[in-house]
């Protein structure tokens, strides 16, 4: 095992020690409890995250306003809102080290 091997280890143990990991996990069982919320919620997070990260194009922007429109119910749900605000703490911080190991590597990614 080469040393980034093992200090990747490491950095996967001290993510999954994290206060946004662990946060992110709790919220996400509590949330599991109710398939049927969890289903919406999974197809909220699904549609947003393509719309987020694919080529803009003029209409994703009304698109976006609609799906939110569209799960207004489940989005005003303090449940709901408290685990995709876990969730977008948790990716900050991945993105956050993503950006960091990519700058170490030179490899210039505008993340």
């Amino acid at each position: 095992m080469t040393n980034v091997d093992y200090e990747t280890g490491v950095l996967v143990r001290e993510i999954r020690r994290s206060n946004e990991y662990n946060q992110y996990q709790r919220l996400r069982k509590r949330l599991s409890s109710d398939k049927d919320l969890m289903k919406r919620v999974d197809g909220y997070r699904r549609d947003c995250f393509y719309l987020q990260t694919k080529e803009f194009e003029e209409s994703d922007a009304a698109r976006l306003e609609e799906l939110e429109k569209e799960n207004e119910d489940i989005l005003s749900m303090a449940q709901v809102h408290e685990f995709l605000l876990s969730e977008q703490k948790l990716c900050r911080m991945i993105k956050k080290i993503l950006a960091a190991v990519t700058d170490a590597a030179g490899l210039d990614l505008e993340l």
